[in-house]
């Protein structure tokens, strides 16, 4: 992505690879939840208000880290070893793939934080299109 006379211009990397959005939004949550800290902005969506009349300050950003959470997208890793095989399949000619893994307590555990992980990018999504429009003060 460049930017052409004040207007994004976007190749076609960019549009095959949400990651240039997911960095934009991601660097533009950051920067408007330091701003929020920094500057003493109290402003929050109604429900939110209405919902958490004591701390509701809190609560925004509570949701706004979850919608920071979802576009950095950090996934879990595996921390032993996988290895695929792959088996012709004589009639239809797909590939069968066999994993395997040298830890299977690990592995469990990675399947588990990588379910996790998935959930939490889920909400933060939802929250973002769900208070996309009070994202500004």
């Amino acid at each position: 992505m460049r930017i052409s006379k004040g207007k994004p211009v976007f190749g076609r990397k960019d549009t095959v690879d949400f990651r240039t959005l997911s960095e934009i939004i991601l660097a533009w949550l950051v920067k408007f939840r330091d701003d929020y800290d920094k500057l003493g902005i109290y402003s929050v969506p109604v429900d939110i208000a209405e919902a958490h009349p004591e701390n509701s300050s809190e609560k925004w950003l509570e949701i706004i880290d979850k919608m920071i959470y979802a576009f950095a997208d950090i996934e879990p890793e595996y921390s032993g070893e996988i290895t695929i095989h792959t088996d012709r399949i004589e009639n239809s000619g797909y590939r069968r793939l066999t994993t395997e893994v040298s830890d299977q307590d690990a592995w469990e555990r990675y399947r588990e934080e990588s379910l996790e992980h998935q959930q939490k990018v889920e909400e933060g999504l939802m929250l973002f299109g769900e208070y996309f429009r009070s994202l500004w003060v």
